[in-house]
């Protein structure tokens, strides 16, 4: 046994200096003179070891799984077997791990012409990223690999199904793909064309690039990635785009069918407005339960107004119609709708006469006569959906994610208007007014509060909700607090949702409906009820940080400045803001709750500070025993 591999080394350091047209010849004279080598050799063996004629044999075909090492068809050469219980293999460059076993073994395996060939270990191979063989024996005379089809069921837990050209290898629980075989000369070759060492380079290397488009498609409210390959043609060339997929798209976003657009626009601003009402099954935190988009079909342009009921369609138009002819030095000259009774009753008839403007209505049972509203309203829910199924945003912010996807459509490239944004065809220019940031993610705003000591929190732990249309800050509601605030002294954790984990998508959502809530989801509980404890506890000091959003229907516009400055005064309506123009939004004080609507008062209104004591307003000390 030692002069077989003191053989077994020579012959291994001759496929080191050999090439490989020089191993097959040399193979082949041994071949040839196997017969007068076994001659010439003959003389004692020790002990009761393999005769002679089996060790010449094991080092020949040793020999010449080397000379077919060299030809670099070695690898690919794993033939799955299912007449085999072992895997094998002759080649010991294949192992990630070996054991090998003492010289003092005798174990054999029994190949298909009946001969045994000695076993010299065991070990480790890994044939594909996604197929590892474990007690894979080595057998330096094998002139092939051999993959046990039983051994490899029972130790991954696989299915293995075969065909006239294919041979597919699945996980048995989840179907996934864990390899694939190809059919050559009748026997079943497994497919190792990728190697491994460049496949997983390429896989960190994809998976980094990949991560930064994902990032921002997210920032961007789930921009499809197509627009994105136009938006962005330098990030998107680093990665492969039919690698890309988003859950949370596909269950924002999934659609029975695609719907073909003609892409007909009118040929001036304001000529045609497009409008519709949606409905919400859940009144949001701030007591909204629907909202009325208004779209110019010139620039797709879009307005969303939320309302609490229906009736105040008539009202949100005449703010619309009121902003364009002040704000653009023009008028809106026809709008389409359905037939709902909220556009069609005599305010509002009489209001369209008075104006001049043409009302065109949709024949009954035909809605795709009022497609682009219908599709707006789709876009809308669905980045609106996207965005809170990513963070986990629970249903009564959808008013807050309906507005940020307004923001985010209307600065964002579309086919229809020729990769241009609805915000460029109007403003001539596109711009985003504050760097985005992930819907949804926990943020740290400062807290400039005068109650604040030197050893207090300098910061509200807050989810944020979108960006301002009055204010150059960002959105950000603290459930603690129960306060939205706007401010631009905030950080942010993109990656970390608010609420709960994002990968969480089974359980995303509660429901709203019934009156009787605990912790954070009672939004709209009354703040001004008494602690446990009793009524003589002092209540805690409320102030609001940043502006109050206008309402539609109040004159003046009010804010706290972070510097806690209080301003009050008509305020100028900026046209780089126009498409969002909330009726009643989210307001930063919830006063009266009915039910699950969260009232609020129409009226602006400067919050300040406000500190509750008992009537002893004396320093409690605790008793000292005497």
């Amino acid at each position: 046994m030692v002069e077989s591999s003191r053989i077994e080394q020579v012959f291994e350091k001759l496929a080191e200096l050999l090439t490989v047209k020089e191993l097959k010849k040399l193979a082949q004279i041994f071949l040839a003179k196997s017969s007068e080598l076994m001659l010439a050799s003959q003389g004692p063996i020790e002990g009761n070891n393999c005769s002679r004629t089996e060790e010449i044999s094991t080092v020949l075909g040793n020999l010449i799984n080397l000379a077919r090492l060299g030809t670099g068809t070695f690898n690919v050469n794993w033939i799955l077997d299912s007449g085999a219980s072992r895997h094998v293999t002759g080649a010991s460059s294949e192992f990630a791990s070996y054991t090998p076993f003492p010289p003092m073994h005798k174990e054999t395996i029994q190949t298909a012409d009946g001969t045994a060939q000695p076993i010299k270990g065991v070990g480790t191979v890994k044939c594909t990223p996604s197929i590892t063989l474990s007690s894979v024996l080595y057998v330096p005379s094998f002139p092939v690999n051999l993959v046990s089809i039983s051994a490899l069921v029972d130790h991954m837990d696989c299915r293995v199904t075969l065909d006239r050209e294919n041979c597919l290898i699945e996980d048995r629980a989840t179907g996934r793909m864990l390899g694939s075989g190809i059919r050559r000369n009748g026997l079943w070759f497994l497919d190792r064309s990728i190697e491994k060492s460049s496949c997983t380079a390429l896989s960190v290397a994809t998976s980094e690039e990949e991560a930064k488009v994902i990032l921002q498609h997210c920032r961007l409210g789930h921009l499809s990635f197509d627009t994105m390959c136009k938006a962005f043609p330098d990030m998107m060339s680093k990665v492969d785009k039919g690698k890309l997929v988003c859950d949370a798209c596909e269950y924002g976003k999934h659609t029975r069918a695609s719907y073909i657009s003609r892409g007909l626009r009118s040929t001036l601003p304001f000529l045609l407005v497009h409008s519709d009402v949606w409905t919400s099954p859940v009144v949001s935190i701030s007591g909204m339960k629907y909202f009325v988009t208004f779209i110019d079909c010139y620039s797709r342009m879009t307005w969303v107004y939320l309302m609490r009921h229906k009736n105040e369609v008539f009202k949100c138009f005449k703010d619309f119609y009121a902003c364009i002819k002040t704000q653009f030095n023009t008028q809106v000259r026809m709008i389409r709708t359905d037939n709902g009774t909220e556009y069609v009753n005599d305010e509002f008839s009489t209001f369209l006469s008075a104006e001049g403007i043409l009302h065109q209505t949709l024949c009954p049972g035909t809605p795709p006569q009022n497609g682009v509203a219908e599709r707006k309203n789709r876009h809308l829910l669905e980045i609106a959906r996207s965005l809170m199924f990513t963070m986990n945003v629970p249903k009564f912010l959808w008013s807050e994610a309906v507005l940020t996807a307004t923001y985010l459509i209307n600065r964002t490239p579309s086919r229809v208007l020729e990769m241009k944004t609805p915000y460029e065809m109007i403003f001539g220019r596109n711009e985003f007014i504050l760097p985005l940031k992930v819907f949804g993610c926990t943020c740290f705003v400062r807290d400039h509060r005068p109650s604040v000591g030197k050893l207090d929190p300098r910061a509200v732990k807050c989810i944020f909700v979108g960006y301002s249309s009055s204010q150059k800050g960002y959105k950000c509601w603290s459930p603690s607090e129960r306060r939205l605030f706007v401010s631009m002294d905030v950080t942010f954790r993109e990656s970390e949702p608010f609420y709960g984990e994002k990968t969480d998508l089974s359980t995303l959502f509660f429901d709203l409906d019934s009156p009787s809530m605990d912790g954070d989801c009672r939004e709209g509980e009354n703040e001004t009820s008494v602690t446990k404890d009793g009524g003589d506890q002092p209540r805690r000091m409320e102030i609001t940080i940043g502006t109050i959003p206008r309402s539609m229907d109040g004159p003046n516009f009010t804010s706290i400045g972070e510097s806690s400055n209080v301003q009050s005064g008509p305020v100028q309506q900026q046209s780089s803001i126009m498409e969002v123009v909330p009726n009643d939004s989210v307001s930063t004080q919830v006063n009266d709750s009915i039910g699950m609507g969260f009232q609020h008062k129409n009226i602006s209104k400067v919050y300040t500070r406000r500190k509750f004591r008992s009537q002893s307003d004396v320093v409690e000390t605790a008793p000292v025993p005497a």
